[in-house]
């Protein structure tokens, strides 16, 4: 019995020395075509890195795949470079007039998965129709995605790249040019899919969670033109240590079943604006769904800093009465079940500026049972913005449509701050005894945003998350 063990443990021993494992491989394209692209990767594995080299290549039809666990994608540009200098360029060349299907369609694995995509520019033909969806497009549930040191060029009408799904990830060191005075979009996100649900619906029903990872986070990145970004379907975001030139930060109010962005932080950015031209030219901030956090950026001459609406309100887009859309929200072409309607205006409608988290919505294409989901009031803060104003356009710092009110929805850095409403900044010891509930300070020195959550009582709300964000060292 002895001799037997023993012969089994030296078996186990020799096939720990003799069992070489798995080892992750480097797989190089033949060249940036499409077809040598699509080659390397199918036969790419988890873990597996697949280089595109350097050239220049016109894709006429959609590449798609499905990454096999952890992939990283890596084109010849130079990492030092933010937009990594144009060295593997790819040129949309598909026809998006039917269907808008994407030039590049990347499926992300699981929630442990890391998926990086650098060093590649993606740039539309002149000659190419628009798509609304995107010329990459990534779905799925990684939550450790990177996109780094890539050029994004929107010629056409259209949007540079959709991500959406249940991602988290960082895109640092892009470029992205959109087209001067043009409404083209830069990177939309969405957050369809969250805790498992559909349209965004469990973004809405979850935490807001700021300072934390579960974001998409864009810093470090430069935006010439267009909208830098959108986002819908319970979208969260931030954006950080940016520059924005003549170029506007966006997100979106709910559309179809689609619901509106959660939340967004925005802070350390800069813009530089003309209000001469459509681009930059009304706000730095266009802004119509969920709450957020907007401090430190600095802004030269624009308009308005944060413009604020509320589309089912303001007649703009024709929304349709339900059962086939959200309807209007308040008393002139409504009311609709979705709303609060605590007045004419219906407040607070759903997933409006200032609002939070709230019951999860049945999952259908249209809520069986339409009904206020009660979200909770989590108001936009603002403070510690420098700003410069256009001459002779006399902007302000935020302007907000019916139902968005000031120390009710949004509350702005005050410079004489006695805690009874907007935002004050200072030392931690210098914050008033007495407050307002729902208004905020700044702590200087520890670097946190707290809020007045009951009448005198001060509670922590906000720390900013790691700069840079960890997968830039990934």
């Amino acid at each position: 019995m002895i001799r037997k063990t023993g012969l089994y443990i030296s078996l186990i021993v020799l096939a720990l020395v003799y069992t070489k494992p798995l080892e992750a491989a480097t797989i190089n394209a033949a060249t940036c075509s499409q077809s040598d692209v699509q080659t390397a990767l199918k036969s790419s594995h988890q873990g597996d890195t697949v280089v595109i080299p350097a050239g220049t290549c016109t894709w006429a039809s959609t590449l798609s795949y499905t990454a096999p666990g952890s992939i990283t994608i890596i084109g010849a540009g130079d990492q030092s470079v933010t937009g990594g200098g144009d060295r593997t360029v790819i040129i949309d060349h598909v026809d998006h007039s039917s269907g808008d299907p994407a030039t590049w369609s990347i499926i992300t694995g699981a929630a442990a998965t890391m998926v990086r995509l650098s060093g590649i520019t993606i740039k539309q033909d002149s000659g190419s129709n628009s798509t609304f969806n995107g010329i990459l497009r990534l779905y799925g549930n990684s939550q450790n995605v990177r996109i780094d040191h890539m050029h994004f060029i929107v010629s056409a009408r259209g949007a540079a790249a959709v991500m959406d799904g249940w991602m988290y990830g960082v895109l640092d060191h892009n470029l992205l040019d959109l087209g001067s005075n043009t409404v083209n979009n830069g990177i939309r996100v969405g957050h369809v899919n969250w805790n498992n649900q559909q349209f965004g619906d469990g973004s809405w029903a979850d935490d807001t969670s700021f300072g934390s990872n579960r974001f998409i986070f864009f810093e470090d990145n430069i935006f010439n033109g267009g909208f830098a970004n959108d986002a819908n379907n319970g979208g969260r975001i931030v954006f950080r240590h940016n520059k924005f030139n003549l170029s506007e930060f966006q997100v979106h109010e709910m559309t179809i079943r689609q619901r509106a962005t959660r939340a967004w932080e925005v802070y350390a950015n800069t813009w530089t604006c003309d209000p001469s031209q459509l681009d930059c030219g009304d706000s730095a901030l266009f802004v119509r769904g969920g709450t957020g956090l907007v401090w430190g950026n600095t802004a030269n001459n624009i308009k308005n800093f944060i413009v604020a609406r509320n589309d089912r309100t303001n007649l703009l887009h024709g929304f349709e009465n339900p059962p086939k859309g959200w309807g209007y929200c308040g008393a002139t072409y409504g009311p609709t079940n979705w709303d609060q309607n605590t007045d004419s205006t219906g407040y607070a409608c759903i997933d409006q500026i200032g609002r939070g988290k709230g019951d999860l919505l049945p999952k259908s294409d249209w809520p069986v049972t339409p009904s206020w989901p009660h979200q909770a009031l989590e108001p936009i803060y603002e403070w510690n913005n420098a700003l410069t104003f256009a001459p002779t356009w006399g902007g302000v710092m935020f302007v907000g449509d019916v139902s968005i009110n000031e120390n009710r929805d949004y509350y702005i850095y005050k410079p004489t701050f006695d805690g009874t409403s907007g935002v004050g900044s200072g030392l931690f010891s210098a914050r008033p005894a007495s407050c307002a509930p729902k208004v905020a300070y700044w702590a200087t020195d520890r670097n946190t945003l707290y809020q007045c959550s009951a009448a005198d009582t001060w509670t922590p709300y906000y720390t900013p998350y790691t700069y840079p964000h960890p997968l830039q060292g990934s």
